[in-house]
C-alpha cells in the first residue's frame, strides 16, 4: 500500500488536549489515501490527476482545476464523488459515505487550505494471496485492473470511449450482456483479457505499456479465471453460453490456437491460405460447456 509521512501536524499541548482544526487537508488526504490514490498516482493517473499531495490536488487534471476554494458545488471533484458528474468516483468501489463527503465539502468551503505537505510514494500493489493455494475472488484482482486498465476501459476514460466498449470498472461491467465476451470462466487460455495482458493477442495490454503487468499480477488474474472468475462474494460467474468470442494467436495444429482446442463444423468459414504456424484470428461462440465453436478462421 501507499507509504506516506505526515509533517508538523498539531501536537498535544500542555493541557493534554489536541487542538482540532476542522476539516484540514490531513483529514481530506486520509480519504484520498484510502479511496483514490490507488489510481490517482504515478505516470498513469487518469487525466493526469494526482491526489498524492496538496499541490498536486490543487493543480487539477489535464481538463482543469478539480477544486475551487470556497465553492464545493462548483468543484468537479465533489461532483464526481456525489455522482453528479460521470463517471462517479471512486471507480469500482462503493460511494464515499456522507461523513467523508462532508469532510471534503467543509474543507473546500473553508478555502481548501494546506496543512503542510503530505508526501506519498507511488503505490505498489502487494499481492497478498497465493494463486496456487488460495481462493481468488474479483476483489483480489480488481486493484490490478484499477492500476493498469481502468484509465482507458471506463466511460469517458483516457481514450474517450472505452476501447471496443469493454469496461472494467465493476464485475457486472466485465460480464454485462453485450455481444462479445473477454473472459471464459475456467479457461484462462481462451480468455481474451488474459491473452492481451500476456501479449498472445495483440495489441498487448495495457496499450501504453511497457510497463506491462508483472508476473505476480498475471498469475493472480490467471488463477481467478481458472477458478471460475467468481465475484467478490464468491458467487459463480454468469452464464456466457451463446456469447461471441474473438481470439488471435498461432495456429499450432488442426484445430488448435496456441494451446486452445476448438471445434469446427460444416458451417465454419476457413480462409484458403490458412497454414499451421501462422498468426490467425478465430471468431466463434461459446458453447454450453464454455467450449469454443468456431464460426470463422481468418488470416490476422
Amino acid at each position: 500500500m501507499c507509504s506516506f509521512s505526515l509533517n508538523k501536524f498539531p501536537e498535544e499541548n500542555n493541557s493534554g488536549i489536541i487542538p482540532v482544526f476542522e476539516n484540514t487537508f490531513k483529514e481530506v488526504f486520509q480519504i484520498f489515501n484510502e479511496n483514490c490514490i490507488e489510481c490517482h498516482s504515478g505516470d498513469d493517473a487518469p487525466n493526469g490527476l494526482h491526489l498524492t499531495s496538496y499541490s498536486e490536488v490543487m493543480n487539477g487534471s489535464e481538463n482543469g482545476k478539480v477544486i475551487i476554494p470556497g465553492d464545493p458545488d462548483g468543484s468537479e471533484l465533489v461532483k464526481r464523488i456525489k455522482g453528479l458528474s460521470k463517471p462517479k468516483m471512486p471507480l469500482g468501489r462503493e460511494k464515499l459515505n456522507d461523513e467523508k463527503i462532508n469532510i471534503i465539502i467543509s474543507w473546500i468551503e473553508a478555502g481548501a487550505k494546506d496543512a503542510d505537505e503530505i508526501i506519498v510514494q507511488e503505490e505498489i500493489i502487494q499481492i497478498k494471496k497465493d494463486p496456487e493455494k488460495d481462493i481468488i475472488l474479483f476483489s483480489d484482482v480488481n486493484s490490478i485492473f484499477n492500476k493498469h486498465c481502468i484509465k482507458c476501459h471506463m466511460e469517458n476514460g483516457k481514450m474517450g470511449t472505452a476501447p471496443e466498449g469493454f469496461i472494467l470498472t465493476s464485475y457486472n461491467d466485465i460480464f454485462r450482456g453485450d455481444e462479445r465476451i473477454r473472459i471464459v470462466p475456467g479457461n484462462p487460455s481462451a480468455s481474451e483479457l488474459l491473452r492481451r495482458i500476456k501479449g498472445k493477442s495483440l495489441p498487448q495490454m495495457p496499450f501504453d505499456g511497457p510497463p506491462y503487468l508483472n508476473s505476480e499480477e498475471i498469475k493472480l488474474v490467471e488463477a481467478w479465471i481458472m477458478q471460475g472468475a467468481k465475484d467478490e462474494n464468491g458467487n459463480e460467474a454468469p452464464s456466457i453460453t451463446g456469447r461471441k468470442i474473438r481470439l488471435q494467436g498461432i495456429l499450432t495444429d488442426k484445430w488448435k490456437l496456441d494451446d486452445i482446442d476448438f471445434e469446427i463444423n460444416s458451417s465454419t468459414r476457413i480462409d484458403k491460405k490458412i497454414k499451421t504456424g501462422e498468426q490467425v484470428e478465430v471468431r466463434g461462440i461459446i458453447g454450453t460447456n464454455n467450449e469454443i465453436i468456431v464460426e470463422r478462421i481468418k488470416n490476422d
